[in-house]
């Protein structure tokens, strides 16, 4: 989906399934839309530990979870999703910054991590 502007639909989306990859044990250290002006796109970042034996096995757990649910799927795509480790240095910089966000009170955040400027960020959870 073309997504340069992230309305409240897509950050309720976003929330929702979130909690769908929660119920499905599927534990998400770290969840956040991250805006890249460059490319006028809104990314859903999900930072997860993984036992699958590749990436590509790791991002198809994701996809099955969202094509599962079709009220979110109406609102996210397969290619809004990222996929990182919980130790990569942009979702430990902004856990960082804004430590302890829950999905009960996503918080929204622009300025540098690790030296790189994040133009807009919605949160949804952080590590403590």
């Amino acid at each position: 989906m073309d997504r340069g502007i992230l309305v409240k639909e897509d950050i309720e989306a976003g929330r929702n399934f979130l909690a769908e990859l929660d119920a499905a044990g599927e534990r998400v250290s770290a969840a956040f839309w991250l805006y890249d002006s460059e490319e006028n796109e809104w990314k859903l970042v999900l930072a997860r530990e993984s036992s699958a034996k590749s990436a590509v096995d790791d991002y198809l757990v994701v996809v099955r979870l969202l094509n599962k649910n079709p009220a979110i799927k109406e609102r996210l795509t397969n290619s809004d999703i990222r996929l990182k480790r919980p130790n990569d240095p942009l979702v430990t910089g902004l856990s960082r910054r804004m430590p302890g966000v829950t999905p009960a009170q996503v918080q929204r955040w622009a300025g540098p991590v690790n030296g790189v400027m994040l133009d807009d960020v919605v949160i949804y959870r952080t590590a403590a």
